[in-house]
């Protein structure tokens, strides 16, 4: 674990579906394992963890849900192109790839 244990108290205990860690102890806000990787391993705070958990959540949801022909023409895509496939068919902002390619390679600290 991390040196941020302390700031996520209290932390719960959560069965998984893997034999390796089969109890994991967890931030308590769902999705409890997901946002506790995020946090812990990828050093994100807990409130952006905690969006970006609930969102990568619903899409795994929908995702799961598609059939597969539906599913590959999105799985395929890296997250980047996604995200700017998105950004582009509602005039948002669509430069996830250009700036994952700009700063690839260059140590970007969290905020």
């Amino acid at each position: 674990m991390s040196d941020l244990d302390n700031l996520y108290k209290p932390r719960v205990d959560v069965a998984t579906f893997n034999n390796v860690e089969p109890i994991k102890e967890c931030v308590d806000v769902k999705p409890r394992v997901f946002n506790t990787y995020l946090i812990d391993d990828l050093g994100i705070t807990k409130l952006r963890a905690c969006k970006i958990g609930k969102a990568v959540e619903s899409l795994w949801q929908e995702a799961t849900a598609l059939d597969f022909g539906n599913r590959e023409a999105i799985v395929n895509m890296t997250v980047a192109e996604l995200l700017d496939l998105y950004g582009k068919q509602e005039g948002a902002y669509c430069s996830f790839k250009k700036a994952q390619d700009y700063y690839n390679g260059v140590e970007v600290l969290n905020d």
